[in-house]
């Protein structure tokens, strides 16, 4: 069948193309300024707000989003290092420290309220943060032999901490939409490429290890940040898109071939 000039077939929908024309490049908007010295920010668009910790006032401070207007501020212990929201928005949590890397704290704000639920003691400075809904924390800080990051898993409702497990990065880690598991660069083993690790919080501990395979045609793994699909059935590496591990830890990541190309590419 012919299709009418204009019409596209992609094999998937069909759309009409109108006339091109040249669409004039616009300067962005500048709607207001943030502080210059905020070392971390959330969004928070239910609540039409943005949070942003403050080294130099050793602060957390909420603004307007549609102005940028304080509307609220709270003093900080020590020196704001890491912050992260849980995935329903209910709860902020931010990592102090200081810079001799002492004993850090953990402050956990409830975001219904908006005030200080309480702060929690570490034995060390958290430098990255992910957090399940439960209030699982996943923590990064730098390694006893300051030979590059580690990661413990935090209980926030008993106060336990795990033994530690080395990683690449820092992080805040990609948490999985499943909430059962993290994707984060070497996890484990610095020398191996992004890690979904899967954590038991009974025994707080990662319970299985699993990377992507090394494929004879392909041979590729991935490395750096991952991003997931809220439904977990995709996972962004880079410029490649691959098919999303199911929640069975005996079962790779593989690589999904039908979208190698090119995520925002050519």
């Amino acid at each position: 069948m012919k299709l009418p000039a204009g019409l596209l077939c992609t094999g998937i929908v069909l759309a009409f193309l109108g006339p091109i024309g040249v669409v004039a490049q616009q300067s962005a908007e500048t709607l207001y300024e943030l502080s210059s010295d905020y070392s971390g920010h959330v969004f928070d668009p239910g609540h039409n707000a943005i949070y942003l910790t403050l080294t130099g006032r050793r602060a957390l401070v909420r603004l307007n989003l549609t102005n940028g207007e304080e509307t609220a501020a709270l003093p900080l212990s020590l020196f704001p290092s890491a912050m992260t929201m849980t995935p329903n928005r209910q709860w902020l949590f931010i990592g102090e420290g200081s810079t001799t890397e002492l004993p850090g704290k953990i402050a956990e704000i409830d975001l219904t309220t908006g005030t200080l639920s309480r702060e929690l003691d570490l034995p060390f400075t958290p430098h990255g943060l992910t957090a399940t809904d439960a209030k699982l924390l996943v923590v990064s800080s730098l390694s006893a032999d300051g030979q590059g990051p580690e990661v413990r898993l935090f209980d926030t409702a008993s106060g336990a901490i795990s033994a530690r497990t080395v990683t690449t990065t820092y992080g805040p880690h990609t948490l999985d939409p499943s909430q059962l598991s993290i994707f984060a660069y070497g996890l484990g083993n610095r020398f191996s490429p992004v890690v979904r690790g899967f954590f038991d919080r009974t025994e707080l501990r990662f319970t299985s290890l699993r990377t992507s395979r090394y494929g004879g045609e392909d041979g590729r793994v991935m490395v750096g940040t991952v991003v997931a699909f809220p439904d977990g059935s995709l996972l962004i590496n880079g410029d490649k898109v691959y098919r999303g591990a199911p929640n069975d830890a005996a079962t790779d990541m593989l690589f999904l071939k039908a979208l190698e190309g090119h995520v925002g590419g050519s």
